[in-house]
């Protein structure tokens, strides 16, 4: 059973898949524990250098 971004042990057995599309889609995922909690985060991979430059070519002119 899932409240939001809360899922139970046994949510996560059986729809692992959901609960890590559900962290990648939104916000971190909660599996509550008896002895506490799990927090299951997205963090994307880093993009390489080359894909965060802008492409070569001219710099259009600023109209101002």
């Amino acid at each position: 059973m899932t409240h939001g971004n809360e899922w139970l042990p046994a949510d996560l057995e059986t729809r692992a898949k959901d609960v890590l599309d559900a962290a990648r889609r939104s916000s971190p995922q909660v599996v509550a524990d008896v002895d506490g909690r799990f927090e299951i985060v997205f963090v994307p991979r880093k993009q390489p250098l080359e894909q965060l430059l802008s492409p070569p070519g001219p710099i259009p002119e600023d109209d101002d």
